[in-house]
């Protein structure tokens, strides 16, 4: 029986007290020096599952595209970050991005890009992209745009070494001042989780110093990302179950599969185990020549730290510190209070706009166009929002029955704590300007 164990303390009392109290209760169990064991292989050995299109009708899920590639571990790669980098390069949907570009299409609801990474050896890199009907429609120009702004990162490999030292910058604000904890189970088991991933606990639990920056092992992945190897799954509740060949034969072999007859809209076998209708093809060149049309010309890598706080200066407590906020701007329009924090003692800062206002939940009407209205502030700001995050900066709108509220979040960099405002203001202005001429500007007039 194989059994490998992590062990994750956390508390109120000081090291000495939480060492002796490990040792209490865990000296009895006996290192054995137990090597976990190696899984070698992997499922998506060629010529079977890999370099695959299969399209397949669930019974109820909301119609999408996985596009993913089988690439060499990268576990071992952790302190070059080389996962990290990529999620914020998919995942942050901000001018130029993929997952920005599929939803201003109106391809699709929502895109994410994820990593297996816990196999021994081999990773999984996927994008997953939620479909709209027009996305169902436009299916090849999705996948096409994929394949574009996986281009775009091949050429600008280059680059990524700026990216990789932002990352680095972002992730040492983080570091340096992170905050409590809100549950304290969850940090343990996430703790105790990421130390299997580790050679050193060192190696999570240091500053980012301890980061290695290698832009060939970025290469090799990003390069690993071709439509040859690429495996898509195309799935669709709505497709009409014309099935023309009921026998099968698995495991698939990819190399015999026949790319005659494709299309994303019929099914040729029904999936032994659950009935699923699908059909399966090789994603040979010539069926994906016209996938690979889009060069990345109009995508482009993030500007990451726009909103990276550089002034962690906390101020210091005065000898009598004030137990309520003080009124410090007053005059006929509004009111400014302020007040320091004497517990937590993090360059943090909250700010809190209040629109009082009794008409936000006098009718269905007015509560349905709060909601509306709070949506579209979202999609005004979007980019700056993603880009905030990076930098520990966050905005939230709430409408409630005493009137509108507006809450700025992050670190208290004054400067670009002022700048993440203003672009976030800028941006719903620019919003609303562009829909004047449109029916939906009459939603602001009940607000002002």
């Amino acid at each position: 029986m194989f059994l490998q164990m992590q062990l994750v303390v956390y508390g109120r009392e000081n090291l000495d007290q939480l060492e002796m109290m490990v040792r209490d209760k865990f000296s009895p169990i006996v290192n054995n020096d137990t090597k976990a064991p190696f899984f070698p292989g992997t499922p998506f050995m060629a010529p079977h599952y890999t370099g695959q299109i299969v399209v397949y009708k669930p019974l109820s899920i909301t119609p999408s595209v996985l596009i993913f590639w089988q690439t060499q571990p990268v576990q071992k790669w952790y302190r070059e970050r080389i996962i990290r980098v990529l999620s914020i390069l998919f995942n942050t949907e901000t001018e130029g991005s993929l997952g920005l570009h599929v939803k201003a299409m109106g391809w699709a609801t929502g895109s994410s890009f994820s990593v297996e990474e816990d196999a021994d050896t081999f990773s999984l890199f996927s994008f997953n992209v939620d479909l709209t009907a027009k996305g169902c429609d436009n299916l090849v120009d999705v996948i096409a745009s994929v394949y574009g702004y996986v281009a775009m990162l091949k050429d600008n490999i280059a680059k990524l070494g700026a990216i990789w030292s932002d990352v680095k910058e972002l992730d040492t604000a983080s570091f340096n001042h992170v905050e409590l904890p809100s549950n304290v189970a969850s940090f343990v088991s996430d703790m105790a989780s990421l130390m299997r991933t580790v050679d050193k606990p060192v190696d999570f639990l240091s500053p980012p110093e301890r980061y290695i920056r290698n832009i060939s092992d970025f290469k090799e992945i990003v390069e690993s990302f071709t439509p040859q190897n690429a495996n898509i799954l195309y799935a669709n509740p709505n497709l009409a179950s014309n099935i023309t060949n009921k026998s099968v034969e698995f495991p698939l072999d990819c190399a015999a599969l026949s790319t005659d007859n494709f299309t994303f809209d019929a099914f040729h076998h029904i999936e032994p185990y659950f009935s699923t209708p699908y059909s399966a093809y090789c994603a040979s060149s010539k069926l994906q020549e016209p996938w690979t049309s889009a060069k990345g010309k109009d995508f482009m890598l993030p500007k990451l730290t726009k909103y990276l706080p550089t002034n962690l200066t906390v101020l210091p407590l005065p000898s009598d510190p004030p137990t309520e906020p003080q009124l410090i701007v007053h005059d006929n329009n509004f009111s400014v209070w302020w007040m320091q924090d004497p517990d937590f003692r993090l360059p943090n800062l909250i700010l809190k706009c209040e629109a009082e206002t009794n008409k936000l939940f006098d009718s269905v009407t007015h509560a349905a166009l709060a909601t509306l209205y709070d949506y579209y502030v979202d999609v005004a700001a979007y980019s700056v929002i993603q880009l905030g995050a990076l930098g520990g900066y966050g905005v939230s709108l709430i409408p409630s029955f005493e009137g509108l509220y507006l809450q700025f979040t992050g670190y208290s960099d004054g400067q670009v704590f002022k700048n993440f405002m203003q672009d976030f203001l800028n941006g719903e202005r620019m919003f609303w300007s562009q829909k004047k001429n449109q029916k939906i500007r009459f939603i602001v007039v009940w607000l002002m």
